[in-house]
């Protein structure tokens, strides 16, 4: 069964709040612990696989969600796992994920539940 537009943005928007949840560990726990940012590649790379089968109509609601930039970390985590570095994930869920929340949970009203 295909998953709708709107199921696909709440996959988003689920994985990248479990991501932002880790911050609560602090850096210096992430840095220490391999399950840690295994979790946060993982959720990371849900986003951009679900970001992957979003339709144009659909990601041109929300024109400033970085939508190529979420794609190219999924195919990076997937394809280029011997680069990760964990400094660069935890940055991401710093600086990255919670704006992709507030855009997220503000756009969710322009995607009809199907």
């Amino acid at each position: 069964m295909t998953r709708s537009q709107h199921q696909r943005i709440i996959d988003i928007l689920r994985a990248a709040e479990r991501a932002a949840s880790i911050l609560d560990e602090g850096s210096e726990a992430f840095a220490d612990d391999w399950k840690l940012l295994a979790a946060a590649e993982r959720m990371l790379e849900i986003v951009g696989e679900a970001a992957r089968h979003l339709d144009d109509e659909t990601a041109t609601q929300m024109p400033d969600v970085p939508w190529s930039r979420l794609r190219g970390m999924r195919n990076f985590l997937a394809h280029e796992y011997h680069h990760v570095r964990a400094e660069v994930i935890w940055r991401t869920l710093e600086m990255d994920i919670p704006p992709l929340i507030r855009q997220l949970r503000a756009a969710m009203d322009n995607v009809s539940p199907e």
